[in-house]
C-alpha cells in the first residue's frame, strides 16, 4: 500500500472509529483484527504489500496463531476505547492507540505498525518504550523490549534531509514519476499533493502489466474502477482486483507447469511406442522355431538362410539361422527370443498403460488448474501434483493429510456432490458416496466427478438428474460445445485400478445421456448456497 493511499485509510477510518469500542481481536494467518461497534479494523500484514481494510466485516474466521505478538495483544488489547488512529511521522507507519481497563486500572498501549514494503515490523508501546514485538524484518531494526521506540528512519540519525513537505516519504515513485512528466520541481511536491487531496478521487488502474491504485488517472492506461473513498478503493484493490490479478498469475504458474510435464510424459511414451514396435513381431520367432524343429531333418550343409513353408498357409518364410549350430539349437535361439520379446511387450504394454493414464491425468490437471476459484483451490491441487514452489516441509508432510473437499448443490429435493481436483474426485467417488447413489461422468473428457443423493425414498427425478448431467459438463473440457454425452452408473460400480493416478477410475453398468448444455440452468444451480462437507 503506497503511503499516501495509506494516509487517506488511516485518516477516513480514524473519523469513523476514534472513540468507540473495541469489542474483540482476533487472528487470520497473519492478519490481525480489531472488532469495533462501527466495523472491523484489519492489519493484513502477510507477503511483501502489507495493507489495511475497514469494512463492516472483514469477513475471516479466527485461527490459532502461534505467535507470542498475537496472543499479548489478545490479552492486553482485546477490549478498550479507541484514543488514536494516525501515522505519527512522514512514512508508512501506522499507530493505532487503545484505553483499556485492565486489573491495575486505566492503561494505554499502542499498536506501532511498520507497512514499508519488505520491511514489515509490528510493536506493542507502552509509555512509548517497546514492550512486545513481531520483527519480520529480522535483520532491519535493532529495537528491543524496553527500548524508547523510534520510527525507522529516526533510528538510522538520517533527519529530515529532504522533507519540504509532510507527505515527502509517503508519495509512491509512480506519482513521483508523474510530478517529473509535469515538470514539477522536488521544491513543489507539497502543493503538487495538496491538489491531489483536495476533493480526491482514487482509480484502480492497468498501467502496462501493473495493477495501480491511485489518485492520478494516467493518459495511456486502462482505468478499472473509480471510488469516492480510499477505504473502499483500498478494500476493491486488495480484496478483489489484486486477488484476482495474483490467482491468474498463480494459475498460470501452476498450468505452465503441468504442460511442461505433459510434454514430458508425451516424449517417454513416443519412446515406449518405439520399444513396442520393435519387439512387436515377437510372435514370430516362436513360429521360425517350429519351423526350424519341423524341417531339421532336411536342413543340410553350411547355410546363413534358409526357406521354409509353413504347412498352415503354405507361405514361405526365410529364416536367418547359425551354420555353427544345429537346427534345433538354432530354434532354442528363436524360442529364446520369443519369450524375451513377450515379456518385453508385457512390460512396454503396461508402461505405455501408465503413462497413457498419467496425461489423461495431467489433461484433467490443467483443465483443474484453469477451473480453480480460489489460492486453496490450486494449493491442493498444486500438493497433488507434488509442484516444488507447493511442497510442504516434512513436519508438515508428516501431518495427517486432510480429506480433500468437494461442492454441493441442492436442487429437486435432492443433493448433488462434485469435485474440483483428482483428489476430491476420487475422495467423492470411492468415499463418500453410497453404493447405491448415481455417479456421472462425461465420456472419456476430463472433468469432475459428479455424485447424486436422492433425498428419502424413491427414484431420482428427472430434474435431479439433468441438474446433475448440467454440473458434470460444466466442470469438463466439454464446456461451450455441442450436445455431450455423459455416463450415468451406481456408485457401487466405480473403481480404482491399483497405482494408478488420482482420480483415476474405471466404471462399468451405465447408461449415456446426451446433454444439450444450459449454461443459464447451471448459473442459477452455482448461485445457491454451496460448502464442502
Amino acid at each position: 500500500m503506497d503511503g499516501i493511499i495509506l494516509k487517506q485509510v488511516v485518516d477516513e477510518t480514524a473519523r469513523e472509529i476514534t472513540g468507540k469500542m473495541v469489542q474483540s481481536v482476533s487472528f487470520y494467518g497473519k492478519s490481525l483484527v480489531f472488532s469495533t461497534e462501527k466495523g472491523d479494523l484489519a492489519f493484513h500484514l502477510g507477503g511483501q504489500d502489507p495493507w489495511i481494510q475497514y469494512a463492516p466485516s472483514a469477513g475471516y474466521k479466527e485461527k490459532q496463531s502461534a505467535y507470542p505478538f498475537f496472543s499479548f495483544i489478545k490479552k492486553n488489547m482485546g477490549k478498550g476505547r479507541v484514543k488514536e488512529f494516525t501515522l505519527p511521522g512522514p512514512d508508512r507507519v501506522v499507530s493505532f492507540t487503545l484505553l483499556s481497563l485492565q486489573a491495575l486500572g486505566m492503561t494505554e498501549m499502542t499498536l506501532i505498525v511498520e507497512m514499508i514494503t519488505g520491511k514489515i515490523n509490528a510493536f506493542i508501546l507502552s509509555g512509548g518504550e517497546v514492550v512486545q514485538m513481531w520483527k519480520i524484518d529480522k535483520t532491519g531494526r535493532a529495537l528491543e523490549p524496553g527500548d524508547t521506540y523510534l520510527l525507522p528512519r529516526e533510528s538510522l540519525n538520517t533527519g529530515n534531509p529532504d522533507l519540504s513537505s509532510p507527505v515527502s516519504y509517503l508519495l509512491p515513485g509512480h506519482l513521483r514519476e508523474e510530478m517529473h512528466r509535469q515538470g514539477v520541481p522536488p521544491e513543489k511536491e507539497e502543493a503538487f499533493a495538496a491538489r491531489l487531496l483536495d476533493n480526491p478521487r482514487y482509480y484502480i488502474l492497468r498501467r502496462g502489466s501493473r495493477l495501480l491504485l491511485t489518485l492520478i488517472p494516467y493518459e495511456g492506461a486502462q482505468v478499472l474502477d473509480e471510488f469516492d473513498h480510499a477505504v473502499d478503493a483500498a478494500n476493491a484493490f486488495y480484496g478483489e482486483y489484486l486477488q484476482s490479478e495474483n490467482l491468474d498469475r498463480a494459475r498460470e504458474e501452476v498450468k505452465k507447469y503441468i504442460r511442461k510435464e505433459i510434454k514430458k510424459t508425451r516424449h517417454t511414451l513416443s519412446k515406449v511406442e518405439e520399444e513396442e514396435k520393435m519387439h512387436g513381431e515377437f510372435h514370430t520367432y516362436r513360429k521360425k522355431g517350429e519351423l526350424l524343429l519341423i524341417y531339421a531333418s532336411r536342413i543340410r550343409g553350411y547355410q546363413k538362410q534358409v526357406a521354409l513353408t509353413d504347412p498352415e498357409n503354405e507361405e514361405t518364410i526365410e529364416i536367418s539361422v547359425d551354420p555353427a549350430l544345429t537346427p534345433a539349437e538354432n530354434a532354442q535361439k528363436y524360442f529364446k527370443r520369443y519369450t524375451r520379446g513377450k515379456r518385453a511387450v508385457e512390460r512396454v504394454k503396461k508402461r505405455k498403460e501408465a503413462l497413457l493414464q498419467k496425461e489423461g491425468y495431467l489433461r484433467e490437471a490443467l483443465f483443474y488448474a484453469g477451473q480453480a476459484e480460489d489460492k486453496e483451490a490450486l494449493t491442493e491441487l498444486g500438493e497433488e501434483l507434488d509442484i516444488p514452489a507447493y511442497r510442504k516441509n516434512q513436519k508438515q508432510q508428516q501431518k495427517k493429510k486432510a480429506p480433500a473437499g468437494h461442492r454441493r448443490i441442492e436442487v429437486a429435493g435432492g443433493l448433488i456432490l462434485y469435485g474440483k481436483s483428482g483428489r476430491a474426485n476420487e475422495q467423492l467417488s470411492l468415499k463418500t458416496a453410497a453404493p447405491d447413489d448415481l455417479w456421472l461422468h462425461v465420456r472419456n473428457i476430463p472433468g469432475t466427478h459428479v455424485i447424486v443423493k436422492k433425498g428419502g425414498e424413491g427414484e431420482v427425478s428427472d430434474e435431479l438428474l439433468h441438474a446433475a448431467a448440467q454440473i458434470a459438463v460444466w466442470f469438463s473440457q466439454s464446456r461451450g460445445g455441442g450436445k455431450v454425452p455423459v455416463d450415468v452408473t451406481l456408485a457401487r460400480h466405480v473403481r480404482k485400478p491399483k497405482g494408478t493416478p488420482a482420480g483415476f477410475v474405471l466404471y462399468d453398468h451405465f447408461k449415456t445421456l446426451i446433454i444439450d448444455q444450459d449454461s443459464e440452468l447451471v448459473r442459477r444451480l452455482l448461485e445457491t448456497p454451496q460448502d464442502g462437507k
